[in-house]
């Protein structure tokens, strides 16, 4: 009641179309269990298309608190519940992976548990997404939930992350604007000193995404839901249902940048979307079905997201580079040298501008804007880029000849 609460205090007369979406999917579920998941996703994400629509018609650049910041997480949490109630069907067998099997759903619960689960209070407004089976164990006390402990100093450390966030935010975006990143000024830059211009914009519009992330984080593990059980050495973990975490801005692989960005919803994309497409069995060996999964993983993100067409700008460059990174971790073998420490520098700033060259794009929003960006960059990255993921290709198609050749030989 709380949650609905908070949503009508925010979204006054809006809140009734955050309603409907857990009440389709109830219906949905309760009469077409087995074949739930696809045809919540299918309807969830079409409802939310139209709300992305009439924002988009209504406040193109969404300045203003619009309805669908709480729409996209309710969504997320429908489909997750359809397709656990479904893989809980005894009569719907299937090879789940050991997450699903954890969180597959065997009752209908009533409805209004059901809305309960969708608007708890620690997560009305925004992330994170969690499990139906999480917040059921939470509320029943069962599992690692039977004793939590005192939260008081890991939600005191999440709240001083938020305020540093905050102050690097508003200390930092009058310093480096994206929007300067369109001009001809930004244009007469050299190419070097561009590159670094965009990794360190890009590292300080993130701060405003963390400070989401890091009060939300808090807001969990106050409310408990966070906690996972001791580790070996006694001390309590609060990383069941996480956000974010500060490792993202190390890493230098860019599948673990992606995973570790907007963690639950990854999760979410990877556990509903990914490996419903491409089963770990069904996958293994078979990069094509991977590519595919990849794809269209990255298809409904960016659809989730909204309809700008910066965001499926952004999501095509990412899947792009997600698979370009599998193929040189496949062909480890031609480039073992790559990974010695002394290229470290390379990867690390190769990843981040990589990371950071789109992002730009992605807060950009107008086309107009994103082709002005790319012209004041001289198509740099972007060919960097192409350069990269045709090397690709043209090395992969190589060494299947020859392994093709090989084959024939032996024959």
């Amino acid at each position: 009641m709380v949650g609905i609460l908070i949503q009508i205090f925010l979204y006054d007369k809006f809140t009734i179309v955050m309603l409907i979406f857990p009440l389709v999917t109830y219906g949905l579920v309760a009469f077409r269990r087995p074949k739930s998941g696809w045809l919540v996703c299918f309807v969830m994400m079409s409802g939310l298309l139209m709300c992305h629509l009439h924002r988009m018609i209504t406040d193109y650049s969404g300045v203003t608190l619009h309805c669908t910041t709480s729409v996209m997480v309710i969504v997320l949490k429908c489909i997750s519940f359809a397709w656990s109630y479904s893989d809980g069907d005894p009569n719907n067998r299937k090879d789940l992976t050991p997450e699903q099997e954890r969180v597959k759903i065997e009752k209908l619960p009533s409805l209004l548990y059901f809305y309960s689960y969708n608007f708890n209070f620690s997560t009305a407004i925004v992330n994170p997404v969690f499990a139906y089976k999480d917040f059921d164990d939470f509320v029943y006390l069962r599992g690692s939930y039977k004793d939590i402990p005192p939260c008081g100093k890991r939600v005191t450390i999440l709240l001083l992350q938020a305020l540093h966030n905050l102050v690097m935010f508003l200390l930092t975006r009058s310093i480096c604007p994206i929007s300067f990143m369109t001009t001809k000024d930004f244009e007469d830059w050299s190419i070097p000193r561009q590159w670094v211009y965009i990794a360190v914009a890009a590292y300080f519009l993130r701060t405003k995404y963390y400070l989401v992330w890091k009060l939300a984080q808090a807001s969990i593990t106050l409310a408990g839901l966070a906690y996972d059980g001791n580790d070996e050495n006694g001390n309590p973990k609060w990383d069941r249902i996480n956000t974010a975490q500060t490792r993202v801005e190390l890493t230098e692989n860019m599948p673990d940048r992606v995973s570790l960005w907007n963690m639950s919803v990854q999760h979410y994309f990877k556990q509903h979307v990914y490996l419903r497409i491409a089963p770990y069995e069904k996958a293994k060996g078979r990069p094509g079905l991977q590519q595919l999964a990849t794809f269209l993983t990255f298809t409904q993100s960016a659809i989730w997201h909204g309809v700008h067409p910066a965001y499926y700008i952004f999501f095509i460059q990412i899947s792009l580079y997600v698979e370009t990174s599998r193929f040189f971790y496949r062909n480890r073998d031609i480039f073992h040298f790559f990974t010695h420490k002394i290229f470290f520098p390379f990867r690390f700033f190769a990843v981040h501008l990589l990371f950071a060259y789109p992002s730009i794009q992605f807060c950009l929003l107008s086309t107009n804007h994103v082709m002005q960006y790319w012209k004041a960059t001289r198509y740099s990255v972007l060919s960097f880029e192409i350069a990269v993921i045709t090397f690709g290709i043209i090395l992969s198609r190589l060494r299947k000849s020859k392994a093709k050749v090989e084959r024939a030989k032996v024959e």
